[in-house]
């Protein structure tokens, strides 16, 4: 209970110290309490880890209500879509969400088939069950792509009608939501990865957009094209890149490094040729059959003069006038075949191939040093510029019947008046907490070390003669005057009394005497205590009163 002197000595206190240091404790109060809100605010934020993150809204209520029924503290943050819980308790609570369920993927993959019976199931309801399966399967391993959030998957598979020559290929389309941009080579791969997963089905037949509508893949079936010309840019990229590394690096090995400029241009065929050749050799030819046909035919003919009679019409009667016309025939032939030698060959030229290569080096003066630190700047040689070519015409596989072109040349280097632009991240919302943490320690420290440690200081390179120094009294307790280190008396207080108290010990109180024993005086005062028992008691009561006042 705190009762009127405690009021009256707080009263006292608070007039001894004064406005100005009743206002600097006050500031330097509110600094402590602000510092100490902000490294607690710190480290009660740092305590709580992600329990999950891009949740649905459905998904969030439905966590946040079953932390709620649970009893746990929990954060919301990135409009719901992010729960914190307190770090050491992730792990656990994943387990019992997990149990419940939750989150609860909205996806169906094959465990739709373990959910529901196949007695009495339609044809139809089988198969829309296994295309949900399959797309919810395939949504699923998209999802597990480093810059994809989420992913839906439309499958349209069409049936082959009974008679049906040609059956229409199936076709897919696929919405992303992206965490950060996709290359050309990775929507390329989600390509291919559906179209393994679906029988008939092209990669040029998946269409692919993002969150924000804009088309990645435009599945038409003409993306050979488009995936043509992209290898090919990443293939003369590729080759520009590895000759200039090359030329640079053993040029600046001659030159110094950052004294020579390189740049290579490279000419692509983009046409894909494919060409058949059939060869033959005459002298190479090999008999495969021979038909060789011999014919004689031996025939006699009755003599027309006498015209047509009877007679001779009968078959053998001989001519009236024994005359018989006789014709007598015969034919040779021969037929060889001849197998000959053929050689047939096809020749596929794939795009890529480099039509001819220009290289551009440029090279800087070379600096010499003298003794004074005088840096001079001469111009290379001829010779050494041609030295120079030959060495960036081997680096490159230089070939003079493909048209390739080489340039080295000697250009001074000019200056940058300008250093290089630093482009640092934009600040977070952290890295502000972190700065006012940091500056709110700094001024807590620097107004501490003004108002306490600065009058220490002070108070001990004072160069008051009476600080430092012991008091003495009587035996009734009255002060009598101020001893040295060797106890002789400084201070007549017979020459300064006045009335009750006197001058000595208005000086006293004003100077406020600490009363520190110094090593050289202990033994000293040691003895007086044990002479004086009494006049040692004032003294030390009187030291705690100035102690008193001086706080």
């Amino acid at each position: 209970m705190i009762t009127v002197a405690d009021v009256e000595n707080i009263v006292e206190l608070a007039r001894k110290l004064g406005p100005a240091k009743l206002a600097a404790m006050a500031a330097v109060g509110v600094l402590l309490l602000v510092g100490l809100v902000f490294m607690t605010g710190s480290v009660s934020s740092q305590k709580y880890g992600v329990l999950f993150s891009e949740l649905s809204l459905k998904d969030s209520g439905e966590i946040a209500k079953e932390l709620d029924r649970l009893n746990i503290a929990y954060k919301a943050e990135a409009e719901g879509s992010t729960i914190l819980v307190p770090e050491a308790q992730v792990n656990r609570i994943r387990m019992q969400l997990a149990e419940q369920g939750l989150p609860n993927d909205s996806v169906v993959g094959y465990e739709v088939f373990d959910e529901q019976s196949t007695l009495g199931a339609t044809t139809f309801v089988q198969e829309m069950n296994k295309m949900r399966a399959l797309e919810g399967e395939l949504a699923r391993t998209i999802r597990a792509i480093d810059q994809v959030a989420d992913a839906r998957v439309h499958l349209v598979i069409p049936k082959r009608e009974l008679f049906q020559r040609d059956a229409n290929r199936p076709t897919a389309s696929i919405a992303l939501k992206l965490k950060k941009a996709m290359n050309k080579s990775q929507v390329q791969a989600v390509q291919h990865l559906v179209a393994s997963a679906v029988k008939d089905l092209k990669p040029s037949s998946v269409s692919i957009i993002d969150d924000r509508g804009n088309m990645l893949a435009s599945g038409t079936g003409e993306e050979n094209s488009a995936m043509l010309a992209t290898a090919m840019d990443d293939r003369k990229a590729a080759i520009e890149q590895r000759l200039k590394n090359q030329i640079e690096q053993i040029v600046s090995t001659h030159v110094g490094l950052g004294s020579a400029r390189v740049a290579v241009a490279a000419d692509l065929n983009m046409t894909r040729t494919t060409q058949t050749e059939s060869l033959y050799d005459p002298d190479g030819r090999v008999v495969r059959s021979t038909q060789i046909v011999d014919e004689a035919n031996n025939s006699r003919q009755p003599s027309d003069n006498n015209g047509v009679t009877v007679g001779n019409e009968i078959p053998g009667a001989p001519d009236e006038d024994g005359n018989m016309a006789v014709e007598n025939s015969q034919r040779n032939e021969e037929i060889v075949n001849y197998e000959i030698s053929s050689n047939t060959r096809t020749t596929v030229k794939e795009a890529g191939e480099i039509n001819n290569l220009s290289v551009s080096v440029v090279i800087d003066n070379a600096m010499t040093t003298a003794a004074d630190g005088t840096i001079t700047s001469t111009p290379r040689s001829v010779e050494e510029l041609q030295k120079l070519e030959e060495v960036v015409k081997a680096a490159m596989g230089f070939n003079e019947d493909r048209g390739d072109t080489v340039s080295v040349q000697n250009l001074a280097f000019a200056a940058s008046p300008f250093a290089e632009e630093i482009v640092d991240a934009p600040l977070q919302k952290q890295d502000y907490m972190q700065m006012a943490q940091i500056f709110a320690v700094l001024a807590v420290g620097g107004l501490a070390a003004y108002f306490v440690l600065r009058p220490l200081i002070a108070r001990q390179l004072s160069d008051d003669p009476t600080e430092g120094k012991l008091a003495l009294a009587d035996t009734s307790g009255n002060l009598v005057g101020i001893a040295d280190e060797n106890g002789n008396n400084l201070v007549d207080p017979f020459d300064h009394m006045d009335g009750a108290g006197g001058a000595l010990s208005e000086m006293l109180n004003s100077t406020n005497i600490m009363g520190e024993l110094h090593s050289s005086s202990v033994a000293q005062i040691g003895e007086m205590v044990e002479n004086n028992p009494g006049e040692a008691i004032e003294i030390v009561r009187h030291w705690i009163k100035n102690e008193e006042a001086a706080a």
